[in-house]
């Protein structure tokens, strides 16, 4: 047992281990971003695995890990078997299970056994070896009493999947009594989608105090799809638990069952805004025409605090019946939320709405604006691009990003020219900006990134090689080529090949190897 504590120390040594080869000069044929050692040759690697020092054979098996060199597993899988060092052991595991050797994910099953290394590292091997046949030895896990290990083994099964131990994993849930491991149980029947546990997520639900247990278990209920929860989802977005409701919200859409609407529409009606925002968030996800009639009735009444969530759902359903209700709601100043109640005249994608959208764009101050110059742009309103412009100039900061991005969504060539000089005089905005530029198509929009690509001003560079990547237009080739060949910095090289990556298909990973790709190809 002298080894006891060499397994703790094996994560901070591995870190280490990493850290120490990250020094050395630039290389031409390396990535300048990690600026690494050159690897040891299969020679050195050799000594090292044999070497007396176990620290040496534990750097040895990260490194052919890292480069997956299989040729080395008859010496990896000795290792795991005979090392009489807990933290070689466990670093094999690791190399194996990252080498995707399943030939050895039985000896790593029997790890477990290995009173010198903790669950936590078999249970990570186990994972990212991604066999299924080794989840009957992860089961167990789920009932441990150290609460890490049932969280990496949840990771476990959720990652392999498993073709049998469901029913153990159902028969463990049923006869639990211990409420944090309730928790774990409810997780792990969600991810795996268990239907057969349905009764027992059902069971927690319905007999818990807000808690993360009882979280986990409404998430575990839209996981199974389980319908007989609705009642008790759409009861937990009326609650004022959060979490609670945050699951519920997600829990009922992937369910995807209209039934919920019915229980959901008197939240509109909330005085809570969450709760309100939170049953318009599910119900404008499962679109039925009896549902939208309902809505446009809540719509017509003087309350004006359920105009907002009431039009968010309306034109998420893209319903027309409720265009004219919501334009009239939206000219009148005193409303609330006049943001969200333009924003819903985009969504309901009619350009009739437009003038209106234009407008409010022209107001000397309000939220509506907002929603007004977004909408604009997702219904191509080729014909307010002056007016977005204007607002870009002016000195409201989100209205500004707003009017900008909707310019870009748009995409005529008509605003490469006031996006372009902006980038010139508003640097802070020069991400919105460039990337509006990106989504015009053409071959001018292609030369400006081109020269901001070039730029000195390296945050500005750094945009631009974003929003080429985002374009994948291949014109853009070289001048990235031009970056890799005369730029000395690492990130903006860096992302010169990531825009390549992007472009080309290409996975190249040093400068030579895209020069000499370029030079090959580009007649």
């Amino acid at each position: 047992m002298k080894y006891k504590n060499t397994m703790k120390l094996l994560s901070i040594f591995l870190l280490f281990a990493l850290f120490s080869y990250c020094k050395g000069p630039d290389k031409p044929d390396t990535l300048p971003t990690i600026q690494e050692e050159p690897m040891k040759t299969k020679e050195e690697l050799t000594r090292a695995l044999n070497s007396a020092n176990w620290q040496d054979r534990s750097l040895a098996l990260v490194e052919i890990a890292k480069v997956k060199d299989t040729n080395f597993l008859p010496d990896i899988r000795s290792l795991l078997k005979n090392d009489p060092n807990p933290a070689v052991r466990g670093s094999a595991a690791l190399a194996l299970a990252d080498l995707e050797d399943k030939h050895s994910t039985k000896d790593i099953v029997n790890l477990f056994k290995d009173n010198e290394i903790t669950p936590d590292i078999v249970l990570d091997a186990l994972t990212r070896m991604k066999d299924n046949t080794a989840a009957n030895a992860i089961i167990p896990y789920l009932d441990s009493d150290n609460h890490t290990y049932r969280l990496l083994a949840v990771e476990a099964l959720s990652t392999i999947g498993i073709q049998t131990g469901s029913e153990k994993i159902i028969s463990m849930a049923t006869k639990n009594k211990d409420f944090e491991k309730a928790k774990t149980y409810a997780m792990v029947i969600g991810k795996l989608k268990l239907a057969k546990g349905e009764s027992i997520l059902l069971q927690i639900a319905e007999s818990s105090e807000p808690s993360p247990t009882l979280a986990a278990a409404y998430l575990g209920l839209g996981r199974i799809k389980s319908k007989k929860a609705i009642p008790i989802l759409t009861k937990a977005i009326g609650s004022d638990f959060e979490k609670g409701r945050e699951n519920s919200s997600l829990a009922l859409k992937e369910i995807g069952d209209t039934s919920a609407n019915p229980l959901l529409i008197e939240y509109l009606k909330n005085k809570n805004r969450e709760i309100q925002f939170s049953a318009a968030d599910v119900m404008a996800s499962l679109f039925d025409t009896k549902t939208a009639d309902r809505i446009l009735q809540v719509l017509e009444s003087s309350d004006k605090s359920v105009f907002a969530p009431s039009a968010f759902v309306l034109g998420k359903y893209k319903y027309e019946p409720a265009r004219k209700k919501i334009e009239s709601i939206t000219k009148e100043k005193s409303n609330p939320d006049r943001e969200i109640l333009a924003q819903s005249l985009g969504w309901l994608q009619n350009k009739e709405s437009i003038p209106l959208l234009k407008e409010i764009l022209q107001e000397k101050e309000g939220e509506g604006r907002y929603g007004a110059a977004w909408s604009l742009g997702v219904l191509n309103a080729e014909d307010a691009i002056d007016l977005l412009q204007e607002a870009a100039n002016g000195k409201d900061n989100k209205l500004t990003r707003i009017a900008i991005e909707s310019l870009g969504q748009i995409r005529s060539p008509k605003s490469l020219e006031f996006l372009s000089k902006k980038v010139e005089s508003n640097k802070e905005l020069s991400s919105a900006l460039l990337t509006s530029i990106a989504s015009i198509p053409g071959e001018e929009s292609a030369k400006i990134l081109d020269r901001y690509a070039l730029s000195d001003e390296t945050n500005i560079q750094k945009v631009a090689l974003q929003a080429i990547l985002q374009r994948k237009d291949k014109s853009n080739i070289p001048t990235l080529i031009k970056i890799l060949e005369s730029n000395k910095n690492a990130e903006t090289i860096s992302g010169a090949q990531l825009a390549l990556k992007a472009i080309s298909g290409e996975t190249f990973s040093s400068k030579n190897e895209w020069i000499n790709w370029f030079n090959k190809n580009k007649k």
